[in-house]
């Protein structure tokens, strides 16, 4: 099995190739993949090795966890756009990046039991709400090894989301304030080390 993929890679290299080495439009186009989910890869390549990129990102999954002693279903929807300058010294596959973060991920949780615990205080039965997001642009820095031209490439860096921030509902009536803000600090705090996304892709693309 390993050799039918490594077949497949080189056939994938050697294929395009030509269409690579042959780009004089500055447009550069393809797919990636990694931590900010499965996306497109738009590029323009100025003058002085200097690749204007942007990289889309989208993946959902829903895992199902306990908190507080209550079942939840949960959902997190990646959605984000990477805009950064990738600066290749000398034209070469090494390079360093700045740019912006569009960051639309979405994290949702919910749940349904007889004793539903908000805050401090289980209300009994009912449905309780958290949704979590992040500050919709992050900064981002990073490096990492692209031909100018198109090619296999591979991003590693890190774009600063900052905390995250939280909210709490519910179909329950009486739920206090006070409770409704102490769930909001306890989600905040579990998430809160979270300040740093990090951006791990590998991408291939097409000059033209």
């Amino acid at each position: 099995m390993r050799s039918i993929w490594a077949a497949l890679a080189g056939a994938l290299v050697l294929g395009f190739a030509p269409l690579a080495a042959s780009a004089d439009t500055g447009l550069v186009v393809g797919g990636v993949a990694g931590t900010t989910g499965f996306g497109a890869s738009l590029g323009y390549v100025l003058p002085g090795g200097i690749v204007v990129r942007a990289q889309s990102g989208n993946f959902t999954i829903n895992p199902n966890f306990n908190s507080n002693g209550n079942a939840y279903a949960g959902h997190l929807q990646l959605s984000n756009i990477l805009i950064d300058g990738e600066l290749h010294p000398g034209g070469k596959t090494f390079y360093v990046a700045a740019g912006g973060f569009l960051n639309h991920n979405v994290v949702t949780a919910s749940t349904t039991s007889t004793g539903v615990t908000i805050g401090n205080t289980n209300y009994g039965a009912g449905t309780a709400n958290a949704r979590v997001t992040w500050q919709n642009f992050a900064p981002y820095v990073g490096f990492g090894f692209s031909p100018v031209h198109g090619g296999f490439g591979f991003d590693l860096g890190a774009a600063f989301q900052g905390n995250a921030m939280a909210t709490v509902t519910s179909n329950i009536v009486g739920v206090t304030a006070a409770d409704y803000a102490a769930a909001v600090t306890q989600i905040q705090k579990t998430l809160n080390g979270y300040t740093v996304y990090p951006v791990v892709n590998i991408r291939y693309t097409i000059g033209f």
